[in-house]
């Protein structure tokens, strides 16, 4: 579903549930929460973190299901002794220069760059406060890494006084959508529900799974293809 359709669902079940009219900033606001949320959910919360054993429950990757729910932020740059990380680096994957190159803390990257690893051709690389990438690679390093998500974030048509208006300045009842400055759910179709659900109980409605699939397949049948 595009940014637009899930507001739609959104105010949808609040309509239902008696919860008021949300506006577009509430409604951005919610679903900032929410994007957030679930990344952090199949990224790994420390929280969830159990004695002896620092690993979280769902973690990148941990399995294939996590995996494809954060695809779309998977990421390639290259990059070079001394650069900056990149500003929406998260989470190294893999380090290679066509060879792999091992990730290290700073004080194995000292220890392994001083002996006889070096002249075995092995490289290594680090991250040195603050943000700075340190490689013995004389070549670029292609670095492969989760990225930050981008915020979901609803535009609409609106006149100099805040007042809805469509793509032709003519006065509206209802909101517009302003799909070119609109930013999209970046995450897979199919965990578009699971951000709207988030975003729902965060206008103080909620829900059981039984209720929500209720209203998506009730929305659907209204507005096919949402």
């Amino acid at each position: 579903m595009n940014i637009f359709e899930a507001y739609e669902f959104v105010q949808f079940i609040a309509n239902k549930e008696q919860g008021g009219f949300i506006t577009v900033d509430e409604f951005n606001l919610s679903m900032r929460i929410a994007n957030m949320e679930f990344f952090n959910d199949r990224y790994g919360q420390p929280s969830t973190h159990q004695p002896g054993r620092p690993v979280a429950t769902i973690s990148y990757p941990q399995t294939q299901k996590v995996h494809d729910d954060l695809r779309t932020l998977v990421t390639k740059t290259s990059i070079n002794n001394g650069n900056t990380l990149p500003t929406d680096y998260l989470h190294l994957i893999s380090l290679a220069n066509p060879r792999t190159v091992t990730f290290v803390d700073e004080e194995l990257f000292i220890a392994n760059t001083e002996d006889s690893f070096v002249l075995n051709g092995l490289d290594f690389a680090t991250i040195s406060d603050p943000d700075q990438f340190v490689t013995n690679s004389a070549a670029a390093v292609e670095m492969t890494y989760l990225r930050s998500p981008n915020v979901p974030f609803l535009a609409i048509f609106t006149d100099i006084n805040g007042q809805f208006v469509d793509a032709n300045g003519t006065p509206t009842i209802d909101p517009v959508y302003d799909a070119a400055n609109s930013t999209e759910i970046e995450f897979p179709e199919q965990t578009h529900n699971e951000i709207v659900y988030r975003a729902i109980a965060h206008h103080g409605i909620n829900l059981n799974d039984a209720q929500l699939n209720s209203y998506a397949e009730s929305k659907q049948t209204q507005t096919p293809g949402v």
